[in-house]
Parts: structure tokens; C-alpha cells; sequence
């Protein structure tokens, strides 16, 4: 079972603090994980992370969602002739 993490009273709100800038901040700046759990980083650490994770891994899961198409094959053919046709417009 988890252990609940320590919370402060600081002017009469509910504190937690951050994982990652490890400063004490109200409840209000902590997303939800579940109904009565708080997410380990603020909202600014965890939006930070989330843009560091997905530009280091946009690039990788681009080309892994990729299919390769074979030259010559009808796949590539019907996909340079939709390309012209856009063009041409």
C-alpha cells in the first residue's frame, strides 16, 4: 500500500510538495491522480516534462508509425499521383 504523501498548512490551504522543483505549493497547483491522490509534480514541472518527453520521442514514434512502400509498388505509384494532383490545384 502507498504512503501517503505529507501535506502542509500553510495560511489556511492544503500544501504538497513538488517532486522535481521541490517547493511547497498549494493542492490547487497538483493535477489528479485518481479521487483522493495529487500527481508528484505541479502543473508547470509536469507541462515542462511533458514537452521535454515528447519532442525527445516525437521523431522515433514518427518513423515507427511509418509503413515502408517498396519502389515500384501500386502503393507508391497511387501516392506520387495523389501528390500531383494536389499540386496541380
Amino acid at each position: 500500500m502507498r504512503k501517503k504523501r505529507d501535506t502542509f498548512l500553510i495560511n489556511g490551504k492544503t500544501c504538497i510538495h513538488c517532486m522535481d522543483c521541490k517547493q511547497i505549493k498549494p493542492i490547487e497547483e497538483f493535477g489528479k491522480n485518481g479521487p483522493s491522490w495529487f500527481q508528484a509534480y505541479c502543473k508547470p514541472c509536469a507541462n515542462a516534462r511533458n514537452k521535454a518527453y515528447q519532442s525527445k520521442y516525437y521523431e522515433r514514434q514518427k518513423h515507427k508509425n511509418t509503413k515502408a512502400v517498396m519502389p515500384g509498388s501500386p502503393e507508391l505509384e497511387l501516392f506520387i499521383n495523389m501528390m500531383i494532383k494536389e499540386l496541380a490545384l
